[in-house]
């Protein structure tokens, strides 16, 4: 019972104490706020002639950094802008890593494509930041292997990148 009215004379005290405050803010002169709240959309982006042809690659020369270093051309056109802060997000779906880099897996097993923005190697999942109605970024493939793997089969092959454009 002793506990209970501790409780009570607690809470009492705690209410006295916020009183002045309860009443300063019930008193206080009402202003009415006025917010002004933009909702947007991701911009409405094409990409186009974005197939990269690589060329042949002889196996002895893949050295992931230079060899066969190959801009990835693309042209991006966007409606109903309404900033031009964008922000491109490449994704590869099917990825490893190789010599320390992340990859784009290729259909030939052991080959890979490192991407670069000018000469930095990104990550999957990459976001580079630019501004639209500027040159887009730089992008390169650059072929890859493991070190001391040799590649199992010769042949035509394939990657997928992923481009995603959104404001920043």
């Amino acid at each position: 019972m002793r506990y209970f009215h501790q409780r009570i004379i607690i809470a009492l005290v705690t209410f006295f104490l916020l009183f002045p405050v309860f009443s300063a803010i019930t008193s206080a002169e009402q202003q009415t706020l006025h917010f002004s709240i933009v909702v947007s959309q991701e911009p409405e982006c094409s990409v186009i002639n974005s197939i990269t042809d690589i060329g042949d690659i002889y196996e002895t020369l893949i050295d992931g950094t230079d060899y066969k270093k190959t801009r990835i051309n693309f042209n991006l056109t966007c409606k109903q802008v309404l900033i031009n802060s964008f922000k491109m997000t490449l994704f590869w779906p099917s990825s490893a890593i190789m010599d320390g880099k992340s990859v784009v897996l290729t259909s030939i097993p052991n080959l890979g494509l490192a991407i670069y923005n000018e000469n930095k190697p990104l990550n999957n999942n990459a976001t580079i930041n630019f501004t639209y109605g500027n040159q887009p970024p730089v992008l390169f493939a650059v072929p890859i292997k493991p070190s001391g793997v040799s590649l199992q089969r010769n042949g035509t092959f394939n990657g997928t990148v992923v481009m995603s454009i959104d404001y920043q």
